[in-house]
C-alpha cells in the first residue's frame, strides 16, 4: 500500500493560500495543563453557571444586556455560534450590543482527518491553521471573548456537534470560562432575542491566535495508541454507542467518513464488536430522550463516576454522541476523561483478515491491528466491500501513533501562516 508524505494531509491548508502571519506567541514557556485540571464541575444550581453547559435564562440575560451581565474574566464581546436554524420566524439569534451572532453552519470545519502516524480516518479536532482560521473567520479572540455554541433545533445530532466544536476549542487551548454550550435551542427564545436573517462573518481579525495562549489541552484527545495501552492494561472505556453496536449486531454508521464507495452516510467500520474491556454507557443516561437536554446533575454524576484512578476513554462510533459525554464529564461532572474522537469507525477499519481482501487494511505484522480477540469483544460481522471504510495507511509498522499531537505540539511552539482572508475553497476557510 503506497505511504503517503507527512504533509500531506494538511498540504491545502499549511501551503495554499497562505496569508499574513499576525499575533505570534511571546517568549513564554509553553504550558502542557495535566487532564486533572481540565474538568471543571457545574454550579449546584444551573442557572448560576457563567461557562460550560449554560442554560436558557443566563443565555438570554446575556443577549439582552451584555454589558451588566458579562461574566468575571471576560473583557471581550460575546459570540454566538448558532449551528442550524430556527423556525421562523426569528431563525436566528439577534445582534445586540456586545452580542455579535452568526449562522455557524461550517462547525464541521473544526474537524479533519488527520495522520495519526499509523492511519487516517474518521475526524478530530483540526490542526492548528484550521483552528486559527476558523476562529479569525468569526472575529473570535481566544484570550477576552466568550464563544457560546446554541442550537436553532435541539436534537441529540446538533447536541453531539456543539460538542465536538466546544471539544475542539477547548483542546487548542481555550479557557473554560471562555467557551459555553446552551442547553437549549433558539427555538424557545423570546421573539425579541431573534432575528429573521443573520449577519455575514466580520471581517478577518488575526488579533490572537491559539499559539498566543501558550496553552496544550493535547491530553483531552486520546488517540489509537493511548486506547491499545488502556485495553492491555484494563484502563476504563466507555462505549456510547446503542446495545446493538455495543454488542456487535450491528456495525454502526458515520457520515464523517468519505472513503466508502457508496454515500458517506453509510460508511460503516470493516467489522462490528466493541474495544475489549469496554462499558456501555448509553446516550439515553446523559440526554433526556424526550428533550434532548442534559439530564441534571446527580443523573450524569451516576452515569460518568469515575470506576478508579484512571480517567475513561469515551468513544462512540465516529466521535459524535461521545463528544457529548466528554463535554458532561470535563464540563458538567467536572471529572476527568479522554475523548477518543476517531472511535470505533477507525478502530473496526484495522484489520489483517477481512474475507475481502481488499478491506484487509493492515499487514498480519502490523502491531495496529484490532481484529483479534484480545483487542476487541463482541459479535463480530463484517462490513460490506460497499459500505466499509477504507483508512489511508501511512504506516502499518509504525512504533506509535501519536503524530498529532507532536504536529500540534510543534504548531503551537512555531505556527504556520493562515490562510489569505476569502481565498475561497480550494482547501482554505473562506
Amino acid at each position: 500500500m503506497r505511504r503517503v508524505g507527512p504533509l500531506s494531509l494538511l498540504a491545502p491548508f499549511a501551503l495554499s493560500c497562505v496569508g499574513p502571519t499576525a499575533a505570534l506567541p511571546g517568549d513564554d514557556a509553553l504550558r502542557e495543563v495535566p487532564l486533572s485540571t481540565l474538568a471543571v464541575r457545574s454550579a449546584a444550581v444551573r442557572d448560576d453557571n457563567r461557562a460550560g453547559l449554560v442554560t436558557r435564562a443566563t443565555f438570554e440575560r446575556w443577549v439582552e444586556a451584555w454589558g451588566s451581565t458579562r461574566p468575571e474574566g471576560i473583557t471581550g464581546d460575546l459570540v454566538v455560534l448558532q449551528a442550524d436554524e430556527a423556525p421562523a420566524p426569528g431563525r436566528f439569534v439577534a445582534q445586540t450590543p456586545g452580542v455579535r451572532a452568526y449562522h455557524a453552519a461550517d462547525l464541521a470545519m473544526l474537524l479533519q482527518s488527520r495522520n495519526n502516524g499509523v492511519v487516517a480516518l474518521s475526524r478530530v479536532p483540526g490542526n492548528g491553521v484550521r483552528a486559527d482560521a476558523y476562529l479569525r473567520r468569526y472575529g473570535v479572540r481566544a484570550d477576552r471573548d466568550l464563544v457560546v455554541f446554541v442550537a436553532g433545533t435541539r436534537s441529540a445530532r446538533t447536541v453531539a456537534e456543539l460538542a465536538r466544536a466546544w471539544l475542539t476549542l477547548r483542546y487548542w487551548g481555550l479557557d473554560h470560562r471562555s467557551l459555553a454550550l446552551v442547553d437549549a435551542p433558539v427555538a424557545e427564545l423570546p421573539a425579541r432575542l431573534r432575528a429573521d436573517t443573520a449577519p455575514p462573518p466580520p471581517i478577518a481579525n488575526d488579533d490572537v491566535r491559539v499559539p498566543a495562549l501558550r496553552r496544550s489541552h493535547f491530553a483531552l484527545l486520546a488517540h489509537l495508541g493511548d486506547v491499545r495501552s488502556a485495553v492491555g492494561a484494563r484502563e476504563p472505556l466507555l462505549d456510547v454507542r446503542p446495545a446493538a453496536e455495543f454488542e456487535g449486531r450491528a456495525p454502526g454508521s458515520s457520515a464523517l467518513d468519505e472513503t466508502c464507495l457508496a454515500s458517506p452516510a453509510a460508511c460503516t467500520p470493516t467489522f462490528s464488536g466493541r474495544i475489549a474491556g469496554a462499558r456501555h454507557l448509553p446516550l439515553e443516561r446523559l440526554l433526556d430522550p424526550d428533550t434532548e437536554a442534559f439530564r441534571p446533575l446527580d443523573a450524569l454524576d451516576a452515569a460518568l463516576a469515575p470506576a478508579g484512578p484512571t480517567p475513561p476513554i469515551l468513544y462512540d462510533t465516529d466521535g459524535s454522541t461521545s463528544a457529548i459525554a466528554a463535554f458532561a464529564a470535563l464540563a458538567v461532572v467536572g471529572t476527568p476523561a479522554r475523548w477518543y474522537a476517531a472511535s470505533f469507525l477507525e478502530w473496526g477499519a484495522l484489520n489483517a483478515s477481512h474475507p475481502v481482501p481488499a478491506l484487509q487494511t493492515l499487514p498480519p505484522t502490523s502491531p495496529w491491528r484490532t481484529d483479534e480477540a484480545s483487542a476487541t469483544e463482541g459479535e463480530r460481522r463484517w462490513g460490506s466491500a460497499e459500505l466499509a471504510v477504507r483508512p489511508l495507511v501511512f504506516d502499518p509498522l509504525a512504533p506509535n501513533a501519536d503524530r498529532i499531537r507532536r504536529d500540534d505540539l510543534e504548531y503551537l511552539a512555531s505556527p504556520a501562516p493562515l490562510p489569505a482572508p476569502g481565498a475561497g475553497d480550494s482547501g482554505c476557510l473562506r
